[in-house]
């Protein structure tokens, strides 16, 4: 075998190796569109766990009309679906906000959304008997009782324990702060 045979030889392996380490990294690279979207889409957040009654509070902010958007209380860390949630505060496509009753969404008392507004959510949850009840406050406004001891959702109403909040918009979204545990 002759020196140049030998020396392409070593180039074709150090090659390959070298395009192979390259293929590996970007193999390995997380796709940063997917992880935004995840981000932004299902923003779920730890909080002490809970097993009796407990309320919590926040501030959320729709940027747009008609969206469909919710403010909701699960079990689990990774969800990927509404059907993850236990309780639900949502912002329908009907401008109006409402809560999840079991099997339907509903509300007690009527309240128009709009854009760019803050209102002000309370829920006060009793795992035990797997009810809740979610009162809103709008910026400047009265405190309307959306739902009273409503039904978790039908599937997740054997739940032990709650301890993760969720922020969750299919369409435009839905700013929340001053997230809030009250024992």
């Amino acid at each position: 075998m002759k020196i140049s045979q030998l020396i392409i030889g070593a180039l074709l392996v150090v090659g390959m190796q070298a395009v192979t380490a390259a293929s590996e990294q970007v193999v390995s690279q997380p796709d940063t569109k997917s992880v935004k979207k995840t981000i932004k889409y299902w923003d779920t957040k730890s909080f002490e766990k809970q097993t009796e009654k407990f309320a919590v509070e926040c501030d959320v902010t729709p940027n747009m009309a008609n969206m469909n958007g919710l403010f909701g209380l699960t079990t689990w860390r990774h969800i990927n679906g509404w059907a993850h949630l236990a309780t639900i505060v949502r912002f329908n496509p009907k401008g109006k906000i409402d809560v999840r009753n079991g099997k339907v969404y509903q509300a007690e008392n009527s309240m128009n959304y709009q854009k760019g507004v803050v209102y002000h959510i309370q829920m006060v949850v009793n795992v035990k008997t797997h009810t809740y009840s979610v009162y809103v406050t709008p910026a400047g406004g009265d405190t309307v009782t959306i739902g009273s001891d409503y039904a978790f959702r039908t599937k997740l109403n054997q739940v032990k324990f709650l301890q993760f909040y969720v922020n969750h918009s299919a369409k435009g979204t839905l700013d929340l702060k001053n997230f809030k545990l009250i024992n």
